[in-house]
């Protein structure tokens, strides 16, 4: 999208950083020519970041995982570090 001089004056005055836009960009509910990121969707995008985190640890702790598929079945799933003690 083009930056128009009176969006990056407007945003410079109200302290609204790129990565700010960015985010109303991905994440924001569109309202006609508008973008709105207000607080409740803020509150509930953050929880379910919280939640992936926490999925996130738990795969890091595992040392990662291994998921095995062939078309649009899932065949079977194991941890990454497993593999490596078969095979040496």
């Amino acid at each position: 999208m083009i930056k128009t001089n009176h969006f990056m004056k407007r945003t410079s005055q109200r302290g609204i950083t790129k990565a700010m836009v960015n985010y109303a960009l991905e994440h924001g509910e569109i309202d006609g020519d508008k973008v709105i990121v207000n607080r409740k969707l803020i509150l509930r995008h953050r929880e379910e970041m919280l939640r992936e985190l926490a999925v996130m640890a738990k795969l890091l702790d595992k040392g990662g995982i291994v998921v095995v598929s062939e078309y649009e079945s899932l065949i079977t799933a194991y941890d990454f570090d497993s593999r490596k003690n078969k095979y040496s």
